[in-house]
């Protein structure tokens, strides 16, 4: 089933739709292609609006390399960047479980990443969340 795209006349997949999408697209992705993604990954599930100024991490930049066009890598994750900004918390987790139950290793470097981005991330002041002090945070935090 497809659902009309408020933008224009063309039609996105349901989100059950995507998430099998990105499912299939990931089981065929190299490790390098992997590795590639889990920036993208880490950045869409943690950020609150999933793409940051609508630039993505690693994807960046025109959409033709040398009067080329997007590689069907890239256009896979420019989908992913465009439908994970409507999915929801269930969503996020049925996808991660999908990826969990294809490469664990992945799924924890995964987590690994978003632990440490969610400590990094600018939602803080100075990296340090404003409700404390900086004197009140564990020295392996800072």
């Amino acid at each position: 089933m497809v659902v009309a795209n408020e933008n224009s006349n063309a039609y996105t997949p349901t989100v059950v739709a995507q998430i099998r999408y990105l499912l299939q697209w990931f089981g065929e992705w190299s490790e390098m292609e992997r590795g590639d993604f889990l920036p993208v990954l880490v950045h869409g599930f943690v950020t609150k609006n999933g793409v940051a100024n609508g630039l993505l991490p690693n994807v960046d930049g025109p959409g033709m390399e040398e009067s080329r066009p997007l590689s069907l890598f890239k256009c896979r994750i420019k989908l992913f960047t465009e439908w994970v900004q409507t999915w929801s918390d269930d969503d996020k987790e049925s996808f991660l479980t999908g990826i969990r139950s294809m490469d664990s290793g992945f799924a924890e470097r995964y987590e690994q990443k978003a632990s440490a981005y969610v400590i990094s991330s600018s939602e803080h002041c100075n990296g340090v969340n404003g409700d404390q002090s900086p004197e009140e945070f564990p020295e392996e935090v800072i």
